[in-house]
């Protein structure tokens, strides 16, 4: 997945923060839509597990590593992805030195 020109810097900015050994507990992606919040989700969510930028981390099977979608009819994310999400998150990392999960349509 290419990355567009206008989140080189929020990516770069993660970077720094990664490199400083300062990485946020969570981070927020957002933006009015269409602007490529998942893209850079993706990006972040693959550094944050040593993945290769180029992978898709939706379709990626990585024991570190969820992507929360809304579900068909409503497209809304229910309550049961919620709580394996959290369940999820409270245990230690298999593989990377880190988990990342991605909650997508937060709204």
């Amino acid at each position: 997945m290419s990355l567009p020109a206008w989140l080189r810097e929020p990516l770069a900015a993660f970077e720094r923060q990664r490199a400083s050994g300062r990485t946020p507990h969570a981070l927020l992606v957002h933006g009015p839509g269409g602007w490529g919040e998942p893209i850079l989700a993706n990006r972040i969510a693959l550094a944050l597990i040593g993945a290769s930028a180029d992978a898709d981390a939706r379709a990626l099977a990585h024991p570190d590593l969820r992507w929360v979608t809304p579900t068909p009819p409503a497209m809304t994310v229910k309550i049961d992805q919620i709580r394996e999400l959290t369940a999820f998150m409270q245990r230690t990392a298999a593989q990377a030195s880190a988990k990342a999960a991605v909650l997508e349509r937060a709204d």
